[in-house]
């Protein structure tokens, strides 16, 4: 950002609001219309932070004139570096209702601070019915939320997102970042700077445990374990039923996994990631009543599939 992008001003935060018009008429004119625009990525990073004044200052100029022009996209707040700051920009914003009227999602990024702090931006989400989405983060960068940096802690990480915090939305940062690089989903193979081919790292298959099956539309609904070792989770989209059960344990556990969206599911397949397998197709499991009995193999992720009886 320039040296000016921040600077809480009336005119500074026109002449931004006029910078992020020009990009929104461009994405339109090249036939890719945006869905959600954020004001800036970590608007709290040292390199120029900007304040939360001045989100709110570009979002209420804005969004009258992307409304006027047929072009009302809705904001995502605030993109931020982590939580902590991300929730003082995100109270600045929607403390003002116009600014207010304009938003549709609020996001985070996780470094630098314990998971836990996501709990401020879901307090706000809440408070304002609004999505909360983490649309920055990847297993590299574990160690700076006090977490650990194997595959299967990326798959502890998404439960506790999803099922604790009530995020809606997870973004793996790194897709591909060099050909050595564990901690990207894919890595692409090259002789003497000719693609050859491609790989899929550990991560990536942890990570489709979860984005295979839970598709957008779903809805996360209760789930239990009677085992506290495992983590449960449970979503629904129309008929589909679907559990994800992450042990990150080096032993096995026997357990029932139970959620109330079962009733009438008659059994269930399921794909199974270990430090042995990816992906792997398992026997199906017959549920009784509204409970699934499994054994979950240590640093394991298994979802469970079926669909209710019409």
């Amino acid at each position: 950002r320039e040296s000016w992008m921040g600077v809480t001003t009336d005119a500074d935060a026109a002449e931004y609001a006029e910078w992020l018009l020009a990009q929104v008429r461009r994405f339109r004119r090249q036939g890719a219309p945006l869905d959600y625009i954020s004001v800036a990525n970590e608007p709290s990073y040292s390199r120029n932070p900007m304040s939360g004044e001045f989100v709110r200052d570009v979002i209420r100029n804005l969004g009258p004139r992307l409304e006027a022009e047929g072009l009302r996209v809705p904001f995502v707040v605030p993109d931020d570096v982590r939580s902590s700051s991300g929730a003082a920009v995100a109270a600045t914003v929607l403390a003002d209702p116009v600014a207010r009227s304009y938003v549709g999602a609020l996001a985070t990024h996780l470094y630098d601070e314990p998971v836990t702090r996501v709990s401020s931006m879901r307090g706000l989400a809440e408070r304002y019915g609004l999505p909360l989405w983490m649309t920055e983060f990847s297993l590299s960068a574990m160690g700076s939320a006090g977490r650990g940096s194997e595959p299967i802690d990326w798959a502890v990480l998404m439960h506790d997102l999803l099922a604790r915090y009530d995020v809606a939305a997870i973004d793996y940062f790194w897709g591909f970042i060099g050909a050595g690089s564990g901690s990207s989903l894919i890595s692409l193979h090259l002789a003497n700077g000719t693609y050859t081919g491609f790989s899929r790292n550990k991560v990536y298959y942890y990570f489709g445990q979860f984005s295979r099956f839970v598709r957008p539309g779903a809805t996360r609904v209760s789930a239990a374990t009677s085992d506290d070792r495992i983590r449960v989770s449970a979503y629904f989209r129309g008929p589909d039923r679907v559990l994800v059960a992450v042990n990150p344990g080096d032993s096995p556990v026997r357990t029932r996994l139970s959620a109330a969206d079962l009733a009438g599911v008659r059994a269930m397949s399921a794909t199974r990631t270990s430090p042995t397998e990816d992906w792997a197709k398992l026997p199906a499991t017959d549920v009784s009543g509204a409970s699934i009995s499994v054994t979950l193999p240590a640093r394991s992720a298994t979802t469970f599939t079926g669909e209710a009886a019409p």
